[in-house]
């Protein structure tokens, strides 16, 4: 049997009679959920020390697949959030939690089966991305109105799970993208994609509570008729803290058709950690 020389060292590492090395009791945490590793903290002193240090770390970067954040300073919380799956790299703008408005007699949804290699009237074969290797949805404006139909998404990023804390000190990567194309039923069309960063979870959005804006304006010509799918891009980057809502709008006029539409939050490569000591998880 092993000996234990320091027995009040080790506590923790021993159950019953075995000793389990630390470097094994963490590879076992790491299959912990996030919400039962935070109760795993209580167990004692020792297994609290090892969660902290090193972890949660290890969780996070499993997670998101790449090396996060080695800094000493960075409390364990961080990489909770960042452990946390459902807040990061997914599409906000599909959640169930968003308000949409738009005026329904603009738009006509197309459903397309991309297995059946089947395309729709006057919809193009699609680029090369991942978007389209499944069954998409997309959006047709059928407005030829001089001024353009817009839909309009606002999301409430405390209500998506986010915490002050995330938002005001790691300060996530802000993603936006959108595919579009126009049929060749007329001389010109428009796309338009706006995003507002508001620093308030009001639905008010005056100037004075917008953090950060960007409009994206594509006038189709001539030669952008012939078939060929656009991709907008826009990425959000040291917006200070304060964020609390976006909003996003897109549309345009003369049968556009839009497709992918992507509001993500992303967690920075890098961040300066000074001053986060003593920041708790709430």
């Amino acid at each position: 049997m092993l000996q234990i020389e320091n027995i009040e060292t080790s506590n923790g590492l021993i159950l019953e009679t075995s000793y389990i090395p630390e470097e094994l009791l963490i590879e076992i945490l790491l299959y912990v959920d996030c919400r039962q590793l935070v109760l795993c903290h209580l167990v004692c002193k020792q297994w609290n020390k090892i969660i902290k240090e090193s972890v949660w770390r290890k969780k996070a970067e499993i997670n998101y697949g790449r090396l996060l954040f080695i800094n000493q300073k960075l409390p364990w919380s961080a990489y909770f959030f960042i452990s946390n799956k459902k807040l990061f790299q997914r599409n906000l703008l599909e959640s169930t939690n968003n308000k949409v408005s738009y005026a329904k007699d603009e738009f006509e949804s197309i459903h397309i089966n991309v297995k059946d290699n089947s395309h729709p009237i006057n919809v193009l074969p699609f680029p090369e991305d991942p978007l389209f290797k499944k069954n998409i949805n997309c959006i047709k404006v059928v407005h030829d109105d001089i001024i353009s139909a817009r839909r309009k998404f606002s999301i409430d990023l405390i209500q998506e799970g986010f915490t002050n804390y995330i938002l005001d000190i790691l300060e996530p990567i802000i993603e936006v993208s959108e595919w579009y194309y126009t049929t060749q039923e007329h001389e010109e069309a428009e796309f338009e994609c706006s995003i507002k960063l508001l620093n308030s979870s009001n639905v008010y959005d005056g100037n004075n509570r917008v953090m950060r804006v960007y409009h994206f304006h594509k006038r189709m010509n001539k030669a952008d008729l012939r078939g060929k799918w656009f991709k907008f891009t826009h990425v959000f980057k040291n917006y200070g803290p304060g964020i609390r809502r976006i909003k996003f709008y897109d549309g345009g006029h003369h049968n556009i058709i839009m497709t992918g539409a992507s509001v993500m939050m992303t967690v920075p490569s890098k961040k300066n950690v000074s001053g986060l000591l003593g920041l708790s998880l709430l």
